[in-house]
């Protein structure tokens, strides 16, 4: 478990630079300090032939509430943007070449429905080979979240949708299928129940 816990995190740390710079190059207040308009423009330019239109579209969730979604592609790089009330659900997914596929989101977590007092949290899910790893970040150690006992949180989706996601005691996701309470149950990457 430690060595998981160490490659997931070395993976994180490479993966969180070259998603910052993915999300600092697709901005569009990125002039990184500079006070040189020519500088700015020429940045702009070369940036934005390998940026995508922006798409934002309103919806309705199960729930009857609306919220919009921006998707953008850059660099490889698929940004997904959605705000429902209060909160706004920032992701970045990256496919590799060698088949790793990379996800942050960046999410308000709480330990009930309410979504009262939400941490703000990374999500990162890591798959490799079809096997799937992921965890919240704890942005004070840039290790899992763990409580020390499995655990239930709760955060929007990118698609406005309030979800459960299960994690264990050492903050790692259920994945695929476990038995909990007598009852076989499967979960998704994100170690939210789906069936």
């Amino acid at each position: 478990m430690k060595k998981r816990l160490v490659t997931l995190a070395l993976v994180l740390g490479l993966a969180l630079s070259s998603v910052s710079v993915a999300v600092a190059a697709n901005s569009t207040t990125n002039d990184r300090g500079s006070s040189s308009s020519s500088s700015s423009s020429s940045s702009s330019s070369d940036s934005s032939s390998s940026v995508s239109s922006d798409t934002t579209t309103a919806y309705t969730n199960s729930s009857g509430q609306t919220y919009t979604k921006t998707v953008s592609n850059s660099n490889g790089v698929t940004f997904t943007s959605t705000k429902i009330g209060n909160f706004t659900v920032t992701e970045a997914v990256q496919s590799t070449s060698n088949g790793v596929t990379l996800k942050f989101t960046q999410t308000g977590v709480s330990f009930d429905q309410s979504m009262g007092s939400p941490v703000n949290l990374t999500m990162f899910v890591m798959t490799q080979n079809g096997v799937t790893a992921g965890c919240f970040v704890d942005p004070a150690t840039g290790k899992p979240y763990a409580t020390g006992a499995d655990t239930i949180l709760y955060a929007y989706n990118t698609n406005g949708e309030l979800v459960a996601h299960f994690i264990d005691a050492n903050g790692f996701f259920y994945t695929g299928t476990r038995t909990i309470n007598g009852q076989t149950v499967t979960f998704n990457s994100e170690g939210v129940m789906v069936g």
